[in-house]
């Protein structure tokens, strides 16, 4: 039995002192009374007694000190019962934290996030570098998110990013300058549609005037609308290209 104790884990051998009471048998001499008739006074019969030892024996305890072998629990360990054998319960003198897990003394197994010797301490991944973001890491406790700058939006990934025009607050501006920029054309078509009253004296001249004048406008707005969509594509092919450099990198 105490070789199969042994071989238990974690299970220590230690030699101690102990006092166990020992019955033995002793011998003693046992006093026995026994009458006897005798004279007294002269005439009279008088009952006496004298003592006789006889040898007897009886059982007695004594204390004796002895060393035997105790099995314990190593520094670090201890049942996960009363009932269990062996020593398989490792022991953390401060509870992990955030659910990590005590797996030796004094050492606990930590979720992914996590850290320390009791888990106490959040990785930051985003400066670490072992973040999966195509742009920006945001860091929480036990793990992060990523984002987007302006102009982009999170991918069905959740980790890269995608174009997002219609996010940036120049592109509204220049939609809006384009519709009103139309809006002055179709304005100025219409007039020119309108039949204009004019006078005899000079009539060939100011006419021709006020044509030259609305088709200038006409010339100069169609080409201001020309610039504000070559400048919407400029922007789509450098942010795809970007978004490109970007992904690649990654």
């Amino acid at each position: 039995m105490a070789h199969i104790l042994g071989l238990l884990r974690h299970v220590c051998t230690a030699q101690q002192m102990v006092t166990r009471p020992v019955m033995r048998v002793g011998s003693y001499c046992k006093p026995i009374y026994k009458p006897y008739m005798t004279k007294c006074d002269g005439y009279k019969l008088c009952s006496r007694y004298r003592t006789i030892y006889q040898l007897s024996y009886r059982q007695q305890y004594e204390v004796q000190l002895t060393s035997e072998t105790k099995y314990t629990c190593c520094p670090g360990w201890e049942k996960h019962s009363d009932i269990a054998r062996g020593c398989r319960k490792p022991i953390c003198s401060t509870q992990c934290q955030n659910y990590g897990q005590c797996v030796a003394p004094e050492k606990c197994h930590c979720r992914h996030g996590y850290k320390g010797q009791y888990c106490e301490e959040d990785i930051n991944e985003c400066s670490e570098g072992t973040h999966a973001c195509g742009q920006i890491c945001v860091n929480n406790n036990g793990s992060y998110t990523c984002a987007c700058h302006a102009g982009f939006v999170l991918d069905a990934d959740r980790r890269s990013c995608k174009v997002c025009l219609t996010c940036i607050p120049e592109f509204h501006v220049m939609m809006a300058r384009v519709d009103k920029l139309e809006q002055d054309i179709q304005t100025l078509q219409q007039d020119a549609r309108k039949p204009q009253v004019v006078t005899v004296t000079n009539a060939v001249g100011t006419v021709n005037d006020e044509q030259l004048r609305q088709l200038d406008r006409i010339s100069s707005l169609s080409e201001q609308i020309s610039l504000l969509e070559e400048r919407l594509d400029v922007c789509t092919c450098n942010e795809n290209k970007r978004t490109g450099i970007a992904f690649g990198k990654k």
